[in-house]
């Protein structure tokens, strides 16, 4: 079950790769934590859920960006 702290670690994600990524719309961002964040719902140890989201999203998020400096 997710908690209030849980959440608000979550969001804090969302600033963090927000500021790394600046290019990157807020939004996109958002929408990338959410997702990732929900495969995670099932999980019965909470702790490191936030740590695991960052991962993901910043991952993802570089592999975004490598593309659109090829691109571009």
């Amino acid at each position: 079950m997710k908690t209030p702290s849980e959440d608000q670690a979550v969001d804090q994600v969302v600033d963090r790769m927000s500021t790394k990524y600046p290019l990157m719309a807020r939004s996109h961002i958002q929408g990338m934590v959410s997702q990732v964040h929900a495969g995670f719902l099932g999980s019965p140890v909470r702790s490191y859920v936030p740590v695991l989201v960052e991962r993901q999203v910043k991952a993802r998020l570089a592999q975004e960006a490598l593309a659109l400096a090829a691109a571009g």
